[in-house]
């Protein structure tokens, strides 16, 4: 008897060491710099892409160790609310040591529409580089939405002058 209660405590610290076994015990995150382009995105425009430009400098890695699909584009405004992820619609390039993103332009004003059109919104961008860590940046971009804005009433016509006798 006394020989399975020592042994009790043993099959428990491996039951739990078995459980905790599929779950990561460590995150790691890496923080990436951003910078989303227009700054200014007209709600009116025609244009195809925003473009996102990710700077990996200082973070060890480079745009080579990117998982290739992890890239997402969410859209934050200032409570918080977020859009679903979008993703890049064109390849991703390199230039310069920067990766180069371009997303559907409608597609972000189609989401900053849902957030609540013109205002201060933030663009989040993560993905995870191919040894399973994640990386995350932002940057800030105001939407308008501009229109002719109200008709001034128009100014009565003057007379015109008399025609000159000929």
């Amino acid at each position: 008897m006394l020989s399975k209660i020592r042994f009790l405590p043993l099959l428990a610290i491996l039951a739990i060491l078995v459980i905790l076994s599929d779950m990561p015990l460590v995150y790691c995150q890496t923080t990436v710099d951003v910078d989303f382009n227009p700054e200014t995105l007209n709600l009116k425009s025609r244009g195809q892409y925003v473009t996102v430009a990710i700077n990996f400098s200082g973070t060890g890695y480079t745009a080579n160790n990117i998982t290739k699909g992890s890239i997402t584009l969410v859209i934050k405004n200032s409570t918080g609310d977020t859009s679903p992820d979008l993703k890049p619609v064109r390849p991703a390039q390199v230039e310069n040591g920067l990766l180069i993103l371009k997303f559907s332009r409608s597609s972000v004003q189609d989401a900053v529409k849902k957030l609540g059109g013109a205002g201060e919104y933030t663009a989040i961008v993560s993905g995870t580089f191919s040894n399973g860590t994640a990386f995350t940046g932002e940057d800030t971009f105001r939407a308008i939405s501009p229109g002719r804005g109200p008709k001034s009433p128009k100014s009565p016509k003057s007379p015109k002058p008399p025609k000159p006798p000929k």
